[in-house]
């Protein structure tokens, strides 16, 4: 799956935050399903786009709902990333996050503290990933569970 994110970066750049939201959510559960199919590549790249799409909105209000799904959202991505052994710098990406959350505990915006909201990012980065995609699918499986319509 190849896709241009010059391009996804240009388009999004002149839509409205809600409209970026409502990407977003969609990118994180096309990529969640790859993920259920182990299609780590194409996974990955719903992460990356949901990833921009991250970083574009960061830069607004944040509210407790943005900066948890935000949190999945880079830690799901570091996981597809380490399982399709895409060539991109994990350890910088952890870093941008904590220097991230280091601005936002600056403004006093944060409820908690950042070592306990980078520590799941931190696990999924660092533990042997045999350990983390057992982790992750129970934390997937139970998130899905949350979100499933009861008949």
């Amino acid at each position: 799956m190849s896709i241009n994110f010059w391009s996804f970066n240009q388009k999004i750049s002149d839509v409205k935050p809600c409209q970026a939201i409502n990407t977003w959510v969609r990118l994180v559960k096309v990529g969640r399903q790859k993920i259920d199919q182990q299609h780590w590549q194409e996974a990955t790249a719903m992460y990356l786009l949901a990833h921009t799409i991250c970083n574009k909105l960061s830069a607004s209000d944040v509210t407790p709902y943005f900066l948890d799904f935000y949190l999945r959202t880079q830690m799901e991505l570091i996981f597809v990333l380490r399982k399709s052994q895409y060539p991109l710098d994990i350890q910088l990406l952890e870093n941008n996050i904590l220097t991230y959350l280091e601005r936002l505990e600056s403004q006093a915006v944060l409820r908690k503290p950042v070592s306990e909201l980078i520590r799941p990012i931190k696990g999924v980065a660092n533990c042997p990933i045999n350990k983390v995609s057992l982790w992750v699918t129970k934390y997937l499986a139970l998130h899905q569970s949350k979100h499933a319509t009861i008949h």
